[in-house]
């Protein structure tokens, strides 16, 4: 792993980039909150073309049928994204209570979505909740009171969920039972107490998290211990997200990562492969 990979400019002039995420036809793909609609970039020339329009979509991720899954904060909805563009609501609700926000998702081999809500909750509020929607459809609560619960993803055996609540600047992990519902919130990591908190996180094969920490600067890099190990710098002081390149191509050892403060993609070539995703679950 290199620690000392320095950033390369993939793609600019994005608005408040977020939700990177790799097509099945090599595309990235990244959302602009600010712009409403989601871009279609080649990486290796810089290009981007707008696939579909929305009203602020936000963290994203593809499903195993090859849909893009975003969080649509504005709409408080889950929303698919066809290859062509159409977007069909997923989920809007649960248990008859409508989202407040949703952040950002990961998504599991079985087609369960697990994703934050957090817009409303701050630290004298901890009202942000983490999400479970079933293969089935249906939308289970899987934990509440949280302070601005954000970025998450499956680890590598599938049995575990980390995610980043933001203003504590603190990663939990969650044990995930049989039936996709989740254990007891455990503390991970906690990161610096600077700028304003973690974001959206990718994991590598090898178990290393790399989570952006928005307002930092840098992703901050997390061994399979949970300690914090070292940092990524960019040009930029507001890193959203990040996510490797596709398994098997020549950018499976980069980590591409969407700064908000130069609205650029930036890739960081970090020698080691990212975790395939979808994660399988057993």
């Amino acid at each position: 792993m290199n620690l000392n990979a320095e950033p390369i400019t993939v793609a600019e002039g994005f608005e408040f980039c977020e939700g990177p995420a790799f097509a099945p036809d090599g595309s990235l793909w990244v959302v602009n909150l600010a712009g409403g609609y989601i871009s279609k970039v080649n990486v290796d020339t810089g290009e981007k073309a707008v696939v579909a329009r929305t009203q602020s979509p936000n963290g994203g991720q593809f499903h195993p049928n090859g849909h893009y899954i975003v969080c649509e904060c504005k709409e408080r909805a889950i929303i698919s994204v066809s290859p062509t563009g159409e977007i069909t609501v997923l989920a809007e609700q649960c248990d008859g209570q409508p989202f407040n926000g949703p952040n950002d998702v990961t998504i599991a081999a079985d087609g369960s979505m697990y994703f934050t809500d957090p817009d409303g909750s701050d630290l004298d509020n901890r009202i942000g909740g983490m999400y479970l929607i079933k293969p089935d459809q249906t939308v289970v609560r899987v934990d509440l009171g949280l302070a601005y619960p954000n970025g998450l993803n499956l680890t590598a055996t599938g049995k575990s969920v980390v995610l980043a609540e933001t203003l504590t600047k603190q990663l939990h992990r969650y044990d995930r039972n049989a039936d996709g519902t989740l254990g007891p919130r455990q503390l991970y990591c906690q990161l610096p107490d600077e700028g304003v908190g973690p974001d959206g996180m990718a994991f590598d094969c090898d178990g290393v998290l790399f989570a952006t920490h928005y307002g930092s600067a840098c992703v901050r890099v997390v061994d399979p211990a949970g300690k914090h190990i070292g940092d990524l710098r960019l040009p930029g002081h507001n890193p959203t997200n990040c996510c490797f390149g596709p398994p098997g191509s020549k950018w499976e050892r980069s980590l591409f990562v969407t700064e908000t403060e130069t609205n650029t993609v930036y890739r960081f070539d970090v020698d080691t492969p990212g975790l395939p995703l979808p994660v399988k679950v057993g």
